[in-house]
């Protein structure tokens, strides 16, 4: 997944933009990937296994909505919709 992200924005972001833009996927990932787990314990312990899985589908709402703006108009060619 975290190979596909990062082409994703080398292909959609300016070459001035896309280092910063990597730079922020990578903190982004780094911080869940410490924070979630410590997070999920003692939410499971105080509320239940489903409480996770509403968490979960909470947390993954809003990069769902951003794919689903996102179109391929020829291959390697992506476009953001601008509404």
């Amino acid at each position: 997944m975290n190979v596909a992200v990062v082409a994703l924005l080398a292909d959609t972001t300016h070459p001035r933009e896309r280092g910063r833009a990597i730079g922020v996927n990578d903190t982004v990932s780094g911080v869940a990937a410490i924070i979630l787990p410590l997070v999920a314990g003692p939410l499971v312990a105080l509320f239940g296994l489903a409480s996770l899985a509403v968490v979960s589908v909470c947390l993954l709402t809003m990069p769902f909505v951003l794919l689903l703006r996102l179109h391929e108009t020829s291959p390697g060619c992506y476009m953001v919709q601008r509404h």
